[in-house]
């Protein structure tokens, strides 16, 4: 039967800023995750960050992403190598700004 890999295109809002968010309410573990806060001039009109669950924009931590940047995790297709989204986080400079994002989960054996 060989691998099989699915697509899943979604988004994600900072509702509060200041309160990081993750990307997933439940354990969901990925292969392949890309990541791009939202353009000026569409959704945002500030910065994202970011981390892990002890994400603070107020203090900078955390990858920065300004409008229209783009930030991809890729594993090496092994358990050992992926990615829960329940532990990714998500923070912001101004409320209601966000990301799209991508994950890919292979499967098969």
């Amino acid at each position: 039967m060989g691998k099989h890999m699915t697509e899943t295109m979604t988004s994600k809002v900072v509702t509060t800023a200041g309160t990081a968010v993750a990307l997933s309410a439940v354990d969901l573990w990925v292969d392949i995750l890309e990541m791009q806060a939202k353009k000026v001039g569409g959704d945002n009109t500030g910065n994202i960050f970011r981390g892990d669950s002890t994400l603070d924009q107020g203090v900078k931590e955390g990858i920065e992403l300004i409008p229209g940047a783009v930030w991809n995790w890729e594993g090496n297709r092994n358990p050992e190598q992926t990615i829960n989204l329940a532990a990714v986080f998500i923070d912001g400079d101004v409320s209601g700004d966000g990301v799209v994002f991508s994950y890919w989960q292979i499967t098969g054996d």
